[in-house]
């Protein structure tokens, strides 16, 4: 049995128990937040909450998004099956892709440094400062290899 209730003088804002162990808070007659019994929070609509805190999973449906900023330019998602991805301005910044092709990429003419000064500015698509180590079979052409300082070879 739906147990309600109500706000003085407004029926369409109350909060209901709709089954065992659910809350469900209603305003302006819809439905606007519900708490099931394995914790988890459900939100018809942008829930702005100031801290969230969770002793469990938290769990997104596909195509959900978390977004750093009001105009909903910078978030992060997993868009699809098996893949998550950071946009800032509404551009892909980072992508991890199992799905197609177990991939990592930086993306869209990003520029990417690796080094350990969190304040450089890559002047080319890919700078590494430090040491780099690798081993490869090549089939076909790199183009050209730069080396600044102690040969690589």
């Amino acid at each position: 049995m739906e147990i309600f209730v109500y706000h003085t003088g407004d029926s369409n804002t109350k909060i209901r128990f709709p089954e065992n162990d659910t809350i469900a808070f209603n305003t302006s007659g819809d439905e606007r937040l519900r708490i099931l019994p394995d914790g988890n929070i459900s939100s018809s609509n942008n829930l702005i909450i100031n801290n969230i805190t969770s002793s469990g999973d938290i769990l997104l449906n596909e195509d959900q998004r978390i977004y750093f900023e009001a105009d909903k330019n910078t978030y992060i998602e997993s868009h699809a099956s098996d893949s998550f991805r950071a946009v800032v301005n509404d551009r892909q910044m980072f992508l991890l892709d199992e799905d197609t092709g177990n991939r990592a990429v930086f993306g869209n003419g990003t520029k990417v440094y690796i080094g350990s000064d969190n304040n450089k500015q890559p002047d080319k698509e890919l700078v590494v400062d430090g040491d780099i180590s690798g081993s490869f079979t090549s089939t076909g052409s790199f183009g050209t290899i730069r080396s600044v300082g102690k040969p690589i070879f």
